[in-house]
């Protein structure tokens, strides 16, 4: 099992001085090729989309008052997958896997994109609270009635049930809003 000192370098604020490039390209990579991958893209273009990115993390971190508030590889995500639609856009055609042009779709590769980032959000901040809370949303997004949820979470009615969830979804959609990934996707 991988030690959690590379699990708390990309889920902490770091300074210029504290971004260990190595540790940076093993972790992040795989996200970034997977993401150009899919939106028909090859190893030497998500290489050069990462080599891009990478420089562009470089060159933030110069500045005395540059501090990453967010997790490096999701900085790094943002910055490439900006970097691939630019690439997309510009270029209009891509290669399929066939070997023949097609039009590429920005449309369809943004909207499943920002779906992922969506989900990705709901998925950490859903984490991060209590165990209780956790439970009604996971419940209730399963589709659960209202009524057999309350009876399993041992609610003593229908309507406390009620009121704790939606103070659970109001505090989730808190969370999420207040993430700068949310920003960024508005």
């Amino acid at each position: 099992m991988q030690t959690n000192s590379h699990q708390h370098f990309f889920n902490r604020s770091l300074t210029k001085n504290e971004i260990d490039y190595k540790s940076v390209y093993t972790s992040c990579f795989p996200m970034i090729r997977s993401m150009v991958f899919k939106n028909s893209g090859t190893v030497d273009d998500a290489r050069d989309i990462f080599q891009d990115t990478i420089l562009v993390l470089f060159q933030n971190s110069t500045n005395d008052k540059f501090e990453l508030n967010v997790g490096t590889c999701t900085y790094l995500y943002s910055i490439a997958r900006n970097k691939w639609l630019k690439h997309i856009r510009d270029h209009g055609r891509i290669t399929g896997l066939d070997g023949t042009e097609e039009q590429a779709d920005e449309k369809s590769f943004v909207d499943d994109d920002e779906q992922k980032q969506r989900q990705r959000l709901l998925i950490k901040h859903l984490g991060s609270m209590g165990e209780k809370c956790q439970n009604i949303i996971k419940l209730y997004f399963e589709g659960m009635p209202g009524e057999q949820i309350s009876s399993e979470l041992g609610y003593s009615s229908y309507e406390y049930y009620r009121v704790a969830k939606n103070r659970c979804i109001e505090n989730l959609k808190k969370l999420i809003q207040s993430d700068p990934v949310f920003k960024e996707l508005i």
